[in-house]
């Protein structure tokens, strides 16, 4: 009855403005990036260890596609560390004003050092936030 909503994330989320540009890779691994499709920026809304919300600009030029759902991207997060690289899952789409979308990625992948870096990063937020 009184029972309060419990919160479905399993992981802890972090709010971090980080620039960063993701690139549809589709299900197409050997394609070259340049025909891929071309980069899109756009920055971090909030991180977690399993998923990445990041905010694209929705021009029909220059934004993202939210049609693109389901197929793999890779995000380049511009860390203070350096660039780090993940593979991600488009999970979800939400239309956060006419400018912008917000695009939820579930992290599938990575390179053991990136995965090492952006760990470490998550890990700085947790302590900025307890401080």
């Amino acid at each position: 009855m009184g029972a309060e909503k419990k919160d479905r994330r399993s992981a802890p989320r972090y709010k971090a403005r980080i620039a960063c540009s993701v690139l549809s890779t589709s299900s197409e691994a050997n394609k070259l990036s340049e025909d891929r499709g071309p980069k899109v920026l756009g920055h971090t809304y909030d991180l977690s260890t399993e998923a990445i919300s990041i905010v694209l600009s929705s021009h029909p030029v220059y934004g993202a596609d939210p049609t693109g759902l389901g197929t793999m991207a890779e995000i380049t997060l511009a860390l203070p560390v350096g660039y780090v690289r993940l593979c991600g899952n488009f999970l979800r789409h939400i239309d956060s004003s006419p400018q912008e979308n917000l695009f939820v990625f579930m992290i599938e992948g990575g390179n053991r050092v990136d995965r090492r870096l952006y760990q470490e990063y998550l890990d700085s937020l947790r302590r900025q936030s307890v401080s």
